[in-house]
């Protein structure tokens, strides 16, 4: 019975959601960025568009700020490390106090290990929140610097 419980504990406790997709800071630049990135080589190869041109220094600054950014986030984004070892720790002690016949101290082992849990996916959360409003933020301070630049080259 008890293996049962530890087992179907296990299974949800593994379930988290999210941890299937792609973790933040698994996409590359270009990937990120998609648009920006292309507008960048553009400008950086020498074909700025025409709307930009006279503004290559102010788009290839606003470039390199957005890959800085990218690389803070990149570098500031959530491990799972943390979450899976979490998990495990929560195994084994569950699995530990479940050997033997004192029922409650099985009970309380698979309480104390479900709030472990618990706390590690939310600090997981948290983290991963953190990273894509850095990104998020930098891709609006990119595109309205360079909308700027167009509209001011209109001008």
């Amino acid at each position: 019975m008890t293996t049962r419980l530890t087992m179907l504990f296990l299974l949800g406790a593994l379930a988290v959601p999210g941890l299937a997709a792609a973790k933040p800071g698994d996409r590359d630049f270009q990937h990120t960025f998609p648009a920006a990135s292309r507008l960048c080589q553009r400008v950086a190869d020498g074909n700025a568009p025409h709307r930009l041109a006279g503004s290559e220094d102010q788009v290839t600054a606003a470039c390199a700020t957005l890959q800085s950014v990218y690389d803070a986030a990149v570098a500031a984004a959530p491990g799972r490390d943390a979450l899976e070892q979490a998990i495990e720790d929560a195994k084994a002690s569950v699995q530990s106090a479940c050997q033997g016949e004192d029922r409650s101290a099985c009970r309380s082992a698979r309480q104390a290990a479900r709030a472990s849990v618990k706390s590690a996916r939310q600090s997981y959360r948290e983290s991963a929140r953190g990273y894509h409003a850095a990104i998020r933020e930098a891709r609006t301070a990119f595109w309205t610097t360079v909308k700027g630049l167009a509209a001011s080259r209109q001008d």
